[in-house]
């Protein structure tokens, strides 16, 4: 199986058959199935799901899984391949060597997460593509297995190719090969090892620098390229070789690495035909033949009807997949060989097998080919396809032409097409279709197809070999599933359904292209309903009926009809196939149609002969009448009635409570009821241990109470059970399945379980789920365009809480296609908040918002919405997230810096509005510091005071609180409100407060007492303290109190003595100005002289020099000059204070936690 989705045969038998053969057996049949089949090898358990690997048949596959497209390149280069992303890639990179241990060496991911290095193991070629949001990157060519010795066959001769080479691969020669292609004409530098290279395009030219010199036969070359380009030029350039290629008028050139390979992709300009060979020079070439002429009315042969003749070998061509034991066949002789003849569900198995191929006699392209006439050669015609996106394909007969269907559109170049098969094939035509490419063609008998693909190219190759896909897609019978009987083709990326119509035949078939090469159906299947021939691709159903239906899903392909297929014409094989295996053997415990005793007409007739019956009967009979009376409310929908009837049974009959009837009852009737909690306890009693039913209404009421990916594996294998019920008991939970498949990425099964639930009767309600599901469906499957229309629909309709979830998901949907912006999500978003209140819908829609809050830097509104969502839905999984994320906000605002860019009053009012969201202890105490250091550097001090007010009363004790204290002392000081820093300094008295804190709040509270005129006071409370400080404060308080003389001795102490060729620094400068200005006040004149003697050479230093001259100068002839009064006064107001230095430290980028 391809596909890193795909379930692979041996998980698939040990499904199907675990528990029922013997374990010895069992294992035997596993080895040797792990022989014959290539199995998926994933990551380990704990890898991250953001890088997968595995090691598939042929070739090795990493998936890069994203949640939106993201950009990339791939380079290859010294052996290496190097992939490049815009994005960081997550984790589980590191383990790709262990899954891919043949093919990768090691895996190095660069810093910054955007580069994945990968060196290899051997000379692979990388092949990329995308899948939905996923980049796959596959290492094609990978290790062979030594194939079995054959009888030698003679080598084919090719007839017609796509490429021709121009240059032998002899020594000291580069091969180069060319090739036309529709849009295109290519040049192939084929190296033998990986080289560097660079392309210059210069006007009607290009020239490829290559790294490595080497000779090309530039004769060869140029008679290979078309009439127009043959001015093809080589010379040796440095150490490296130059090689000029002429480009079509107008075009450009196009390259790439293909393993070791560099191709050159010349193209014309738009609306031109790329350049190509004329038929005499195709004549010319080497190993070309000449385009058939072309047929008048084609004829296709008629199918050839079924024969023994022995089979030619088969020609089979390079890359080409060849043949062997299909892996069902494999499986079924490792079965058989390990268990002998000893158990017979084995041989059911077997009988179960046999009844699923269906065999019909050879089919078209079955028949066994003729042999080559003497002197006949093989031929081989390779047509191909290009495209510029990953595109799948179907490829298969009928009615005597082959068919190629892919389900992407283009118009092909049928001119182009027909001169690549001439010889083989004799007609090809292109089918009218507006989304997908339908060719047919009528070739040689005996020629049949096989595919391969370089890159993006799909090449489909003609040759004598057999109908037959490298490989089988193993057809799966389902007799149960939600929908009815039906077949299942467990195939990964799958393509479009496609429905053709035959126009030779006038019917009309199914054809589901896909991407995994070489996948097709074989051998072919008849059964009641429909046919399935034989394909070399993809899938093709041609249906009996109108009934027949086809989806494709990531997962598979399922084909079911209405009412369910017909598997087989024998109801007795029809029978054993029900018995065998673990999907289709389901174990019951609700007989809800039988509980219903009748129609719903008659439900009043019934239930008084019930109720009669309960009444009449006595002892043992009374309570088994009131268990039917019980059921019978239960399949009538009555569930509060039938939970009053339980109740009484557990009253009068307790030893019913622990039984699987009683515990099945009571707990359906809960899930009907919403009790989904209850439910899920009753389901899960002892007593029901085993019984799918009761497992399968179980994990719904599970999915219900949230997280329904994780019981979508349950629904999905009992879901089977949903075919007895009535449409009301069998709607809602389909519903409810469906969804948790869709969640658990089960495309299949979510198809399936809507389809159980859409009926000819569903109420418009029902309708709406449905339509929104389809379109969460078409969104995870990439048909965007699809489910935004689905949801627009749902929007439109009655059901107001499916139009608040379909309007949600369309927004996030056009915001994930980039037609909405964020702020434009957020506001559509933020109209459904009233769409639908309460439950688990607005909750996720309030976390939504908080999150696209968060990205845009809204913390206000981010952390109110995350509030509103942890407060009114604390019941709801989940609801932790919210106070978690308001936690992470707040830190990040008030820890990280973030509120910094908010106005201090915005920052401060958050801060108050979620108070209870600051965490205890240093965190939350550096979460106040920080933002009480703004608020005081932006002079908001009465925030900065209510803030430290509340530490100091609630979070702090001892020291620290002494600490904090004297800031909130000073910030009152600053405000001028010494009372209040009286009070606080007061409060927050410790005895053990160190001296320097303890010092440094004495002056704070000296300061506060002058302020309120207790100088005494004040001065008494700093005596003993010779500190600078205490020193000022003196003198403050004591020019404050117009005691100059006070004063004036207080400054002296601040004042160096002077010295010879002394300088002042500002502060000592403006403290002798500040003593002169006191000793002028207190009328010491001869004071103030022997100061200016002494200080006026230092003062004429500094920019203090005039007011100092002023203030200390004799006045003339005794008389004071009033000019020089107002000034003194002023210098006296302008007395540098104590308070002013902690002030000036604050305005010039201290902070207030800096002062203690």
């Amino acid at each position: 199986m391809t596909g890193l989705h795909a379930e692979t045969p041996i998980r698939s038998l040990a499904r199907r058959f675990g528990g029922r053969l013997r374990a010895a057996a069992v294992a035997a049949a596993l080895a040797v199935a792990a022989l014959a089949v290539a199995a998926l090898a994933p990551l380990p358990a704990d890898a991250a799901t953001a890088v997968r690997a595995a090691a598939h048949e042929g070739y090795g596959r990493i998936v890069f899984d994203w949640d939106s497209p993201v950009r990339y390149d791939v380079e290859q280069a010294a052996g290496q391949i190097i992939i490049r992303f815009d994005q960081p890639v997550g984790p589980g990179a590191e383990r790709v060597p262990a899954a891919l241990r043949d093919y990768v060496a090691a895996a190095r991911v660069s810093p910054d997460g955007r580069t994945v290095t990968l060196p290899l193991k051997g000379g692979f070629e990388p092949r990329t593509f995308t899948i939905g949001t996923s980049v796959v990157l596959d290492l094609m060519g990978g290790p062979q297995k030594p194939a079995p010795a054959a009888a030698p066959t003679p080598a084919p001769a090719p007839a017609a190719a796509p490429a021709q080479p121009a240059a032998a691969a002899s020594a000291g020669k580069l091969p180069v090969r060319t090739g036309e292609h529709p849009g295109f004409f290519r040049v192939v530098f084929d190296w033998n090892r990986p080289v560097g290279y660079r392309v210059l395009s210069n006007g009607d030219r290009a020239v490829v620098e290559f790294q490595r010199n080497a000779t090309v036969d530039l004769p060869a070359f140029r008679a290979a390229m078309p009439q127009d380009l043959r001015q093809v030029a080589a010379e040796p350039r440095g150490e490296g070789l130059a090689v000029t290629v002429p480009l079509p008028p107008g075009g450009r050139v196009r390259h790439f690495t293909s393993g070791s390979k560099v191709v050159l992709d010349l193209l014309p300009a738009a609306g031109q035909q790329p350049p190509a060979r004329t038929p005499e020079e195709q004549q010319q070439a080497p190993g070309e033949t000449t385009a058939a002429a072309a047929v008048p009315v084609p004829v296709p042969p008629p199918a050839k009807p079924d024969g023994t003749a022995p089979a030619a070998p088969a020609v089979t061509p390079p890359q080409a997949a060849g043949s062997g034991p299909s892996p069902g066949t494999a499986l079924a002789q490792a079965i058989r060989k390990a268990q002998g003849k000893e158990d017979e569900k084995a041989t059911q198995a077997a009988d179960l097998a046999k009844a699923a191929q269906e065999l019909t006699p050879p089919g078209e392209g079955e028949e066994d080919l003729p042999p080559l006439q003497p002197g006949q050669k093989a031929r081989v015609a390779s047509l191909s396809f290009s495209w510029n996106e990953p595109t799948a394909a179907a490829v298969f007969r009928r009615g005597g032409y082959l068919w190629v269907v892919f389900d992407r559109h283009q118009d092909v170049d049928i001119n182009l097409l027909r001169r690549l098969g001439a010889g083989i094939v004799t007609h090809i035509d292109q089918q009218q279709s507006r989304a997908s490419t339908i060719v047919r063609m009528i070739v040689e008998p005996g020629y049949n197809p096989s595919v391969r693909r370089e890159g993006l190219l799909w090449i489909v190759d003609l040759m004598r070999q057999p109908l037959k896909p490298a490989t089988a897609i193993e057809v799966q019978p389902q007799p149960q599933s939600p929908v009815g009987p039906r077949l299942y083709l467990p195939v990964a990326e799958g393509g479009r359904t496609i429905t053709v119509r035959d126009p030779e035949i006038g019917d009309s078939i199914i054809v589901v292209p896909v991407i995994p090469l070489g996948h097709g159906v074989y051998p072919s299947r008849s059964l009641p309903d429909l046919d399935m021939p034989v394909t070399a691709q993809g899938v093709v159903a041609i249906p009996k009926t109108e009934r027949v239906s086809a989806t494709s899903t990531r997962n598979g392909v399922d084909i079911t009809a209405i009412g369910g297929l017909r598997l087989s014409g024998d109801t007795a094989r029809l029978e054993a196939m029900n018995r065998v295996g673990d999907e289709s053997v389901l174990s019951h415990v609700y007989d809800i149609r039988g509980w219903m005793r009748g129609p719903a007409e008659d439900y009043i007739k019934n239930r008084q002969d019930l109720l009669m019956a309960v009444a009449d009967a006595t002892g043992e009979r009374k309570q088994r009448a009131r268990l039917e009376m019980a059921r019978f409310y239960f399949a009538h929908g009555f569930a509060a009635e039938a939970m009053g009837v339980l109740r009484t049974l557990e009253d009068e009959a307790p030893e019913m409570i622990n039984s699987a009837p009683f515990r099945a009852l009571r707990g359906g009737a809960e899930y009907l009821m919403g009790r989904y909690a209850e439910a899920v306890d009753d389901l899960s009693h002892p007593s029901l241990a085993g019984v799918d039913e009761a497992d399968f209404w179980r994990a719904a009421a599970q999915a219900a109470l949230g997280d329904p990916a994780l019981q979508a594996r349950t629904l999905r294998q009992t879901g089977g059970v949903l075919g007895a019920y009535p449409d009301r008991v069998k709607i809602p939970l389909a519903l409810q399945a469906a969804e948790a498949s869709v969640d658990a990425a089960d495309d299949l099964a979510a198809h399936n379980f809507l389809e159980a639930a859409r009926t000819d009767v569903n109420t418009p309600g029902e309708l709406a789920a449905i339509t929104y599901l389809e379109g969460r469906l078409d969104e995870a499957t990439g048909a965007y365009e699809s489910a935004a229309e689905k949801w627009e629909e749902v929007e439109a309709g009655p059901s107001r809480y499916y139009r608040a979830k379909a309007a949600r998901d369309r927004l996030e949907l056009l915001a994930k296609m980039e037609r909405l912006d964020r702020p434009e999500l957020i506001k559509g978003l933020e109209d459904l908040r009233f769409a639908w209140r309460g439950g688990p819908f607005e909750f996720s829609l309030l976390m939504r918002l908080g999150g696209l809050y968060v990205e845009e830097q809204k913390w206000p509104e981010a952390l109110r919405t995350y509030k509103i969502a942890a407060s009114y839905f604390p019941q709801l999984p989940g609801s932790e997230r919210a106070a978690e994320a308001m936690r992470q906000i707040f830190d990040k605002l008030y820890l990280e810096g973030a509120a910094d860019g908010m106005s201090p009053i915005t920052a401060i009012a958050l801060f108050d509005d979620f108070r209870e969201l600051t965490p205890t202890g240093a965190k939350g105490d550096e979460m106040i510091r920080r933002l009480a250091d703004r608020l005081v550097s932006m002079d908001l001090l009465d925030q900065a005071a209510a803030l430290l007010d509340r530490q100091v009363k609630f979070r702090l004790q001892g020291v620290e609180r002494a600490r904090i204290g004297g800031r909130l002392g000073l910030v009152h000081l600053l405000n001028h409100d010494p009372e209040s820093a009286l009070k606080a300094l007061l409060m927050t008295r410790a005895p053990e407060t160190p001296a320097p804190l303890e010092r440094q709040r004495n002056q704070l509270m000296a300061r506060a007492l002058a302020d309120l005129d207790q100088i005494d006071e004040a001065i008494e409370l700093l005596s003993g303290d010779d500190s600078e400080n205490a020193k000022l404060l003196r003198a403050e308080i004591l020019w404050r109190k117009q005691d100059w003389k006070g004063a004036a001795k207080a400054l002296a102490d601040l004042v160096p003595a002077p010295a010879r060729d002394a300088t002042l620094d500002t502060t000592q400068a403006r403290r002798v100005l500040d003593w002169a200005t006191a000793l002028t006040l207190a009328n010491d004149d001869a004071g103030v002289a022997t100061l200016r003697s002494r200080y006026l050479g230092a003062m004429q230093k500094t920019s203090y020099r005039d007011a100092f001259d002023l203030i200390t100068a004799a006045p003339a002839d005794g008389v004071i000059d009033y000019r020089t009064v107002a000034d003194r006064i002023k210098q006296a107001e302008n007395f540098q204070s104590f308070l002013s230095a902690y002030r000036d430290r604050l305005r010039e980028g201290g902070a207030l936690s800096a002062i203690n």
